[in-house]
């Protein structure tokens, strides 16, 4: 599949917050092997990152920083998306990982015997639809505030609603086996080198 052909942006591009420039490439690693972790023990495919559909994510992400608060947009065709918030202040700040795992914990909402979309489980539907193949992340600081914003867009998106998409696209757990690469001190190490940084650029 040509992915540069079939992919469509359909834009949620409002005027951009400022540009920061962080250096976040470890997280988004971690983040697509947090994914696919998840992914494998419901015998999805693995995610690969696609340049467009981050550099999307990135502009939404500093869109919504400006705003200071979580939006998802609504002008979306085809594209999924799961966004989340870290505190710069807690104790043990929101790692790559740990926001994955949260959003899988949603498992306990989805019933397998009645698939369909939840409220309560459509982050956890997203990450493990099987019909995704493409992923994109981006993260911007808030400004005036010690938060982040994430948000995560993938290509084909997933949670649609037509008869028997989910039921073919969130299968049952089928391992029990580990989840991917869950070393949460290794990340807070590259956290704390990239922390004075990210309140610099938030505060200007």
């Amino acid at each position: 599949m040509d992915t540069n052909d079939d992919y469509e942006n359909d834009s949620c591009f409002y005027p951009p917050a400022k540009s920061v420039s962080l250096d976040v490439e470890d997280f988004r690693r971690r983040m697509i092997m947090a994914h696919n972790g998840y992914r494998d023990l419901h015998a999805s495919s693995k995610l690969t990152p696609l340049q467009e559909l981050e550099d999307d994510a990135q502009i939404w992400a500093e869109t919504i920083a400006a705003k200071g608060y979580l939006q998802y947009c609504e002008k979306l065709h085809n594209i999924g998306e799961n966004l989340s918030s870290i505190d710069l202040l807690t104790s043990e700040p929101l790692s790559a990982e740990r926001i994955v795992h949260n959003w899988y914990l949603e498992i306990k909402n989805y019933s397998f015997a009645e698939p369909r979309w939840r409220r309560g489980a459509f982050h956890f539907s997203q990450l493990v639809w099987r019909n995704t193949s493409h992923i994109g992340i981006g993260i911007a600081p808030v400004p005036s505030e010690p938060r982040l914003f994430v948000v995560v867009r993938y290509f084909p998106g997933g949670n649609s609603n037509y008869p028997g998409e989910f039921e073919k696209n969130v299968r049952p757990r089928i391992s029990k086996g580990s989840v991917g690469s869950l070393d949460e001190a290794s990340f807070l190490r590259t956290y704390s080198r990239t922390r004075s940084l990210i309140f610099e650029d938030a505060y200007i």
